[in-house]
């Protein structure tokens, strides 16, 4: 992903916990669902990861996608653009995410 600020450092820790004792329960055949908090925790670093390491080709046909959480504290609505130029990401406000 290239050079990203000092914070992201304890907080990829925090995700490579929660993301890899799923990993651990999966590949030992125990349940293995990811835990609300733990997904939720993930939401606002996922759509910068995407961005991060995407492959951007002058071939791709641009398009724009809305992804919606449902619940937790980082529910709402988000639109995830793709072109040649690479992915963008922004939070949505509009009458919906607000309900």
């Amino acid at each position: 992903m290239g050079p990203v600020p000092a914070f992201f450092y304890p907080a990829f820790q925090l995700m490579d916990y929660g993301v890899h004792s799923w990993d651990i329960r999966e590949g030992t055949g125990r349940e293995h669902g990811l835990h609300s908090d733990v997904a939720d925790l993930l939401v606002p670093f996922m759509f910068g990861i995407w961005a991060g390491t995407m492959r951007a080709t002058p071939d791709i046909e641009p398009f724009t996608i809305g992804v919606r959480v449902t619940s937790g504290p980082n529910a709402g609505d988000n639109r995830v653009s793709v072109s040649p130029d690479g992915m963008t990401y922004e939070r949505v406000t509009s009458a919906i995410s607000r309900r």
